[in-house]
Order: C-alpha cells, then structure tokens, then sequence
C-alpha cells in the first residue's frame, strides 16, 4: 500500500511528545494542508500492519487496547463503552459533550496507541478530510522517501 505525506519541512527528528506522539498522518494521494513550500514522502506498507479504528474491538486481542480505553475513561469522564466507541469512531466527541480540538486530536492519538497495544504499525481513521492513515515514524522514518522538495 503506497502512502503519501506532505510536510512544510523535511522530518529529521522523532517527536513523541507531539500532538499525537510519534504517529504522522498520511494518505493514499498526495495532499497539501500547508500554505508555501513542503515536500512530499512515500512509503510503501504492508496492508496487514494497519488495522481499521472502526474494527479495533473486533479483533482477537482487543483486550490489549483496555489500557487505553481507561484513559479515554478518565480525561474524557465516560463509560467504558462510550470510550470504546470514541476510540473505533462510532462517535465523535460532538456527539457527546461540547468539543475542545485537543481532546479530539487526543482521541486520535488514543486510536494509535490502541492500534500499537494490538501490534499493529498503523491505523486508519476517518475525518473530516476521509480517510488518513496515522503511521508510526518510530517504525516507518527510515522507509520513507522522500518525492519532492
């Protein structure tokens, strides 16, 4: 699976204490969320390293992502299953309580970390812009190739 990210500089270090760890977006067509100059990356995925939010808790081990369900539970001040559903997308925190962007951009963040405690690499999920793919750089930087400058 061949994926795209664009960036308004090239990535030469690893942030995990960024919005949403170490994990960047991508996409399965280049895009452009950035005014001026950027470049563009590809890398080139196995299908099986990434999981769908939406089927998280339909996986055999989704017992491994309970640690984070617990978290969505206490920042959020929810119900297991409401925090289950915030994490696979069945709802939105709109749906729920007034919305602050940092708790949903954490919500996505929550999405990886899941998909991480079930071994996968990769998540995709869906937003505004359809659907992105939060990959990992701790696992993909040095797999990314950088297309254009």
């Amino acid at each position: 699976m061949k994926l795209f990210h664009t960036s308004p500089s090239i990535i030469n270090e690893i942030y995990e204490d960024g919005t949403f760890g170490s994990h960047v977006f991508f996409s399965d067509h280049e895009y452009v969320m950035t005014e001026g100059d950027y470049v563009t990356y590809l890398v080139d995925i196995d299908e099986k390293d990434v999981v769908a939010a939406s089927s998280l808790f339909y996986q055999d081990n989704w017992k491994n992502a309970m640690p984070t369900v617990q978290k969505v539970m206490d920042r959020i001040a929810v119900e297991q299953d409401i925090a289950m559903n915030l994490i696979d997308g069945t709802l939105c925190l709109m749906d729920i309580s007034e919305m602050d962007s940092d708790d949903d951009f954490w919500i996505q963040k929550m999405q990886a970390e899941a998909a991480q405690l079930m071994g996968y690499n990769a998540v995709a999920v869906k937003d505004e812009t359809g659907i992105s793919y939060m990959l990992d750089l701790k696992v993909y930087k040095e797999k990314m190739e950088l297309l254009f400058q």
